[in-house]
């Protein structure tokens, strides 16, 4: 079991390789953007965590959103978080520890072949019904949606309207 109080999910590619978590990045803190640019980046829209603790550390990533200078900080500000003051707290996990995956990323059809490769994992596929990546059963599949195969079957499966 891991010993970490907060879980975040990796995009399975580097700052540097990503157009969009790059710019992003650069425009919302650019005096700390250079300094992330060789690291991994995890999404701030699928994370999770013990509620005592993650409040506080939603609470830090609120506010450094705040500092940013730009659109859509929420993603810079977590990861500059995790990767400094809150690092040790963190368990930064890939497709194959199960926790999630990032379609947007992995999955896109359009994303992939711009990104595969830069991608740092390769693509989950649909098997038995559930998402997996190398037989490993993937508990959150964000983004499923912008995957014309994951998005028909589990809409279907869960019968979202």
């Amino acid at each position: 079991m891991l010993k970490k109080d907060i879980f975040l999910g990796s995009e399975s590619i580097l700052y540097q390789d990503e157009t969009w978590g790059r710019d992003n990045m650069r425009a919302c803190y650019p005096l700390q953007a250079e300094s992330m640019m060789n690291k991994e980046i995890y999404n701030a829209g699928s994370f999770s965590g013990k509620a005592g603790i993650l409040k506080y550390f939603c609470y830090e990533v609120y506010l450094k959103a705040l500092e940013g200078q730009f659109f859509n900080p929420d993603q810079a500000a977590l990861n500059i978080l995790a990767h400094t003051k809150w690092f040790d707290n963190c368990a930064f996990l890939k497709q194959e520890h199960g926790y999630s995956v990032q379609c947007g990323t992995v999955k896109d059809p359009e994303k992939v072949k711009y990104y595969k490769n830069f991608l740092l994992e390769g693509s989950p596929i649909l098997q038995d019904d559930l998402v997996q990546y190398k037989n490993i059963i993937l508990m959150i599949v964000h983004q499923y949606n912008r995957v014309p195969q994951f998005n028909g079957f589990l809409r279907h499966k869960y019968s979202f309207i």
